[in-house]
Parts: structure tokens; C-alpha cells; sequence
């Protein structure tokens, strides 16, 4: 057993397993010749499109061993064997192999999962089908928004489609998430468009929910605006929970005046108490404000990082200033000082009837932005006269500019003390 006869040497030489002789004259002799034998190892593969099968070696001896492997095609993978390798992964062992063995390599097209999820939760459903999908299929995902939320896009595999996404030729698996904005409409308290509806929408993705939207007047806030400052369609009231960084937009019923900002009551860094303030944090175009509100900072009126933004503010009008209106020139600081030392000077004598009688000829003030001079005049006079004094002492001092200050602010003014003559009628 596990051999196999070959044939014959000798007599019966030619002959098969039964060799006979006749017609004997003398003796003979023969060798039956015997081998191992062979074991035929074959594999196929099924579909024969899903990959291959083969066996090293094909033919085995008796009680030898051989080699199975199946490899996938593109697109398919590999899902077991029928024959002598069932129940072995892709590379099949068949050992003391006594006889032929055969195999069937199974393959089957690849199957790749197709999925999405919705954000937030609460925002809406979104599902893909069919799922898994067959190497180089299709799948159709959908995104349907929950009442008080609309549909604000996807992103990952779906990014950029509506809300019916397709997915073709797929060759890999596919993932997919929905975001859901968080809208409501609120009625203008106050103003020109009172009652008139104020959208409010929380954009997707940072985990935000409204927790609390209302409108309510600007004096009901209960601090008076600064000066120049109006809300003509009152305060939007906000609580956002569970988030860090918010965005959110508000669209009013009409565009919204040019040089319209929107002002924030609350605290601020350098303001630990509540009061109006221009909110850097918003952007104003057409009809649309959009916050970005900050945890525990830009915008968030309680300054803690605690998941919560409380959000109070409104659109504002500036009051615009009287035209024709100019600023008021002003001196600088060096100015001030020499006019101060010049008053200082003008006042110095002593306390009897010695005192000096000064006259301030003139005040000469030129604006930095080289326009003409301006002369001022001013004469003042102080005499006191004793025993055996004239009438009266003179001084005279005069203010002018420099002529190289011929540039600079237009809200400073340059000064210097000139002293161009002094006169004394002391004994």
C-alpha cells in the first residue's frame, strides 16, 4: 500500500502486473518494479473571476504534505474552501496525504459598510442603504431634520452633496455624518419692524444647543445705554449649553443701516461688571448678524467655562455727529506746560506795593498743520503802586510758534515763551 507497480525487467519485461510466460524451455527470471505513489493535490477557484487557488506540490508521494493557497481578486475577498482544505484559512496545509485530494477556493465579491450618523443627535436621522455595499456598488444616504432644526450639510465621505448623498463606485468603506442647525424664529420687541419676525439659527457641529432664545426692549435690560447709543429692535436674550465654541446667526426682517454694530451687555476682561459694549465678535452684512460666541469668553456674559454661553445684545445705532461739526482744537502737553510757566512767571513779585504792573502784549498760537497764524490778543494789567514808586512797572512777553513746528496732530497746538522785553522803574 502506498506503492505503485512500474512495470517489469527480465522475462516477463513489456508485460503488465500479469505477465505470462509459455512455451518454457529454461529458467526465468523477472523484477516487478514498484514506486511510491503519487497523490494528485488540485485546487480551483469559484467564482473563477473572485481570484485563484493552487497546490505546492501537485503531486505528492504517499504520506507526503502539499500547500493550498487562495488569492483574492480586486474587488472580491476570500470566504473559505469546499474539498480536502474546508474549515482552513487561505493557506491550506494537507499533510500524510495518501491519496488525491481537491479543493475549492470561495470567493465573493467585497462588501464594504456604508454609514452615517447625525449631529447633533437631537438634530435630526440620517441613514445610508444599502449597506454593506458589493465592491464598485452604490449606496444612497439621507439626512431628514428633526422640527426646530434644518439640514446644514455633511461632512467626511458625503461632504459637500444635499441632503440625498450618493455614493458610487465604492471600493472601500464609507462613513458619513449629518449636521443639523438649530433654528427658531423670535418676534422684534420693539422699533420700526416690531413684530416682525427675527430668525435665529445655531449652526452645526460644536455640540450647542439653544437652551433659552427671547427678545425683550432695551430698557427692560435695566442699564442705560451710553450716549448716542439706541437699540431700535431691542435685545436678543440667549442660553446655549453643551458646547465651546458657538456660531450663530440672526437675520432680520430687512437690511440693516450702514455703521449699524451690535452691542453686548454684560462683562468683559476689563470690565469685571455688566455694562453695553461694542461686541467685536459679530459681523454684520445686509440682514444677517453672525456671532461667534465663546465659552467662558468673547461674548459670554457669565466669563466662566462651564458648557454654558449667555448671550444678551442687540443691533445699534450710532448717533451721527451735527454736520459741519469740527473738533476742538487742544494744546499739548509741552504746550500746556510753558503756558503754565508762563502764567507762573507773569505772577511773580512781591507781596507790597512794589508789585510789578505786567502786560501781556501778545499770544501767538499756530496749528501744527501750517494754516495761518491766529492772533490773540489779550492785555491784562495788575499795579500796585506804594511810597516812592512809579506808577506803574511794564513787562511784556510774547507766546509764538516755532516756525520749524509746520507739521503734526491737527488737535495740537505749539508754544514757547518768548521774553522780548522787560522795563522796571524801581529806584
Amino acid at each position: 500500500m502506498g506503492y505503485q507497480f512500474t512495470g517489469w525487467t527480465g522475462a516477463c519485461a513489456g508485460q503488465g502486473a500479469a505477465c505470462t510466460q509459455g512455451n518454457v524451455r529454461a529458467a526465468q527470471a523477472s523484477v516487478a518494479l514498484f514506486v511510491p505513489h503519487a497523490c494528485a493535490v488540485t485546487a480551483t477557484a469559484s467564482p473563477v473571476a473572485g481570484g485563484t487557488a493552487s497546490c505546492t506540490p501537485s503531486a505528492v508521494a504517499h504520506g507526503g504534505s502539499a500547500t493550498c493557497t487562495a488569492t483574492a481578486s480586486a474587488g472580491y475577498q476570500f470566504t473559505g474552501w469546499s474539498g480536502a482544505c474546508a474549515g482552513q484559512g487561505a493557506a491550506c496545509t494537507l499533510g500524510h496525504v495518501q491519496a488525491a485530494q481537491a479543493s475549492v477556493a470561495l470567493f465573493a465579491l467585497h462588501a464594504y459598510a456604508v454609514t452615517a450618523t447625525a449631529s447633533p443627535v437631537a438634530g435630526g436621522m440620517a441613514s445610508c442603504a444599502p449597506s454593506p455595499v458589493a465592491h464598485g456598488g452604490s449606496a444612497t444616504c439621507t439626512a431628514t431634520a428633526s422640527a426646530g432644526y434644518q439640514f446644514a450639510g455633511w461632512t467626511g465621505a458625503c461632504a459637500g452633496q444635499g441632503a440625498h448623498c450618493i455614493l458610487g463606485g465604492l471600493t472601500e468603506e464609507k462613513a458619513s455624518a449629518a449636521l443639523f442647525a438649530q433654528q427658531t424664529t423670535l418676534a422684534l420687541p420693539e422699533g420700526p419692524q416690531a413684530q416682525k419676525p427675527l430668525g435665529l439659527a445655531l449652526q452645526a457641529g460644536a455640540g450647542w444647543q439653544v437652551a433659552v432664545a427671547g427678545m425683550q426692549t432695551a430698557a427692560s435690560v435695566g442699564a442705560a445705554l451710553p450716549a448716542g447709543v439706541t437699540l431700535p429692535h431691542g435685545v436678543v436674550r440667549l442660553r446655549l449649553e453643551q458646547g465651546s465654541q458657538a456660531t450663530v446667526v440672526l437675520t432680520y426682517p430687512q437690511a440693516l443701516p450702514q455703521g449699524a454694530v451690535y452691542y453686548k451687555y454684560g462683562k468683559t476682561a476689563d470690565g469685571p461688571q455688566p455694562h453695553w459694549y461694542p461686541f467685536p465678535g459679530a459681523a454684520i452684512s445686509g440682514s444677517t448678524v453672525t456671532l461667534t460666541l465663546q465659552d467662558g469668553g468673547a461674548g459670554d456674559d457669565d466669563r466662566m467655562e462651564n458648557s454654558v454661553i449667555v448671550d444678551p445684545g442687540g443691533v445699534a445705532l450710532l448717533a451721527a455727529a451735527p454736520a459741519g461739526a469740527q473738533a476742538i482744537p487742544t494744546l499739548g502737553a509741552w504746550a500746556l506746560a510753558l503756558l503754565a510757566g508762563l502764567l507762573g512767571l507773569f505772577s511773580l513779585g512781591g507781596d507790597g506795593a512794589g508789585r510789578d504792573a505786567v502786560f501781556l502784549r501778545e499770544i501767538r498760537l499756530k496749528p501744527l498743520w501750517s494754516k495761518r497764524w491766529k492772533l490773540l490778543k489779550e492785555e491784562r494789567t495788575q499795579a500796585r503802586c506804594g511810597p516812592g514808586w512809579p506808577s506803574s512797572t511794564t513787562k511784556r512777553a510774547r507766546l509764538v510758534a516755532p516756525l520749524s513746528a509746520r507739521s503734526g496732530s491737527s488737535s495740537t497746538r505749539s508754544v514757547v515763551v518768548q521774553r522780548v522785553g522787560v522795563t522796571s522803574a524801581r529806584p
